[in-house]
């Protein structure tokens, strides 16, 4: 009997699936040290059984079988490439903030189109009979959300799935194997790490030579996508898709993060990984804060443009009203007829339809006053409550004013105390170069050293604040840390000196409020 080689052996990987897919052609490479991290990962970190990291094997080898087929099917179609995406919009925002609700409302409204799980996980036709190849890749489909509600029961309750409805495109990431979504399934610290470190854009290439696919074939569509994971990676989204409107949806940390962690137990017990409920929950915590303690800068790095926030409390409390504000941002038909069509959907898919989903802070080591020192700043900056006009209607939200007021500024003083006012009535408010130079201080006072990741954002956004663009060719390859240094400067290219300051400031304040908490 044949054995077969572990998951960490990506060419045993690629060469079984060069056989099953009749090519060896997997377009760019971006995908093999991808690859060889979330294998790496899985075996190490995951606490898998041999037999989960086996079946783990088989996936990884489709996956690529898919890949293959869909670079086969481009190069027997070059016109896919020149195929428009016409202003896509974008649905982000942490898991459990309604991203799913409000990608299933615009879904159905008649100027846009979202991918269905299906097609997601098929991508190119095959055969001469459309029809029968349709019919084969929904029953797979669904024959795959038959299986998941067998090994994970609870997750209908937490995230109901659908071979026919509108689903997560970090479907279309997975043939890369670069997606945070991993990082839901498994316990995986190290890949993480290194997805917060890797330059993200030839994923988003592939992503988006996908979306062309699906255009293709679906001449005219403007596409309306949902993905928790595109926050981790704002400024790689709007480089690829610049055109892009961002819709952005903010639920208080306390809430979103054990529902968070209580869909990662889920998929990790159907894994057959044995859980620590608290670890699950500081480990969550990481990934939450590694997505918003740089938002505010990652906003200012990228502009306001194209951005609108959305409170999940208002989405919740008035979708129809929610709805027509960003069909009106976003360019899409407000009429009554447009949002009856998107609104549809709730009549027949009510909140708590496979039973209730029942979390606590608790049950992961979480308390409400830690979660809360540690995003006040969050909280405050996206979450408090928009301001009445004198009509009773909330007026249009921050990020559809020009980027100087899209959002308050919870600056920290050399106290370390934030405020969106002068320090009193007769001080001056200081000015941004003392700022600047209090983060320089802060920074050197933290009682834990930042990641590697965070101290390379740093260094890049000093070296712009002070310098200016970087000049002369990137070091040797065989100098390491000085690669890293030039990648992180030149990254920042084209930013101000004063918006690089900014920036370095909203950073060293959202570590100086985390180090807080901590002690």
């Amino acid at each position: 009997m044949q054995q077969i080689a572990p998951i960490t052996q990506v060419d045993a990987m690629v060469a079984a699936a060069a056989q099953v897919a009749g090519t060896s052609d997997f377009g760019t490479e971006e995908f093999r040290p991808a690859l060889e991290q979330l294998a790496l990962a899985v075996t190490r970190e995951a606490g898998l059984p041999p037999e989960s990291l086996a079946s783990l094997r088989t996936r990884f080898v489709g996956t690529l079988v898919l890949r293959a087929r869909v670079v086969e099917f481009v190069r027997r179609h070059p016109e896919i490439l020149d195929v428009a995406l016409p202003a896509p919009i974008f649905i982000v925002g942490l898991p459990r903030t309604g991203t799913t609700l409000l990608h299933n409302l615009l879904s159905g409204h008649p100027d846009l189109r979202a991918p269905r799980l299906w097609e997601m996980r098929a991508i190119v036709p095959s055969g001469d009979d459309l029809a029968a190849w349709e019919a084969r890749a929904v029953a797979e489909a669904e024959a795959m959300v038959a299986f998941i509600a067998q090994r994970a029961p609870d997750l209908a309750r937490i995230h109901p799935i659908n071979a026919g409805w509108p689903d997560e495109c970090s479907w279309l990431f997975r043939q890369g194997f670069a997606t945070m979504v991993h990082s839901f399934s498994f316990h995986i610290p190290a890949f993480v790490e290194w997805m917060m470190e890797t330059d993200m854009e030839p994923y988003y290439r592939f992503y988006r030579m996908q979306l062309q696919v699906l255009a293709w074939r679906y001449p005219g569509c403007r596409f309306v996508l949902k993905d928790p994971c595109h926050l981790w990676h704002l400024p790689v989204l709007r480089k690829v898709f610049p055109d892009a409107t961002i819709v952005s949806l903010h639920r208080r940390v306390d809430e979103a993060l054990p529902s968070l962690a209580s869909l990662c137990a889920a998929l990790q017990a159907s894994e057959g990984a044995t859980l620590d409920a608290h670890a699950l929950g500081g480990y969550c915590t990481d990934l939450v804060e590694r997505a918003l303690f740089p938002l505010a800068g990652l906003r200012r790095a990228v502009g306001s443009r194209g951005f609108f926030d959305v409170r999940y409390p208002d989405l919740v409390a008035q979708p129809r009203e929610t709805l027509a504000r960003i069909c009106a941002f976003a360019s899409c038909a407000g009429d009554d007829a447009a949002l009856d069509s998107a609104m549809a959907w709730l009549s027949t898919n009510r909140q708590h339809a496979a039973g209730r989903h029942v979390y606590t802070l608790e049950q992961f080591g979480l308390t409400a006053s830690d979660i809360d020192q540690r995003f006040r700043r969050y909280h405050e900056q996206y979450l408090a409550a928009p301001a009445q006009d004198v009509s009773g209607t909330s007026p249009a939200p921050a990020s559809a004013a020009p980027a100087s007021s899209s959002a308050p500024s919870f600056v920290a003083d050399v106290s370390g105390t934030s405020h969106g006012s002068p320090r009193g009535s007769d001080a001056p408010a200081p000015s941004l170069e003392e700022r600047f130079q209090s983060a320089l201080a802060q920074v050197q006072t933290l009682s834990v050293a930042p990641s590697n990741s965070v101290l390379l954002e740093l260094y890049g956004l000093y070296k712009q604040a002070t310098e200016g663009d970087v000049t002369g060719p990137a070091p040797s390859a065989f100098d390491l840390k000085g690669r890293a240094k030039h990648k992180a400067w030149s990254g920042r290219r084209g930013m101000g000196h004063d918006q690089a300051r900014q920036a370095y400031i909203d950073l060293v304040d959202a570590l100086v409020s985390a180090d807080r908490a901590r002690r």
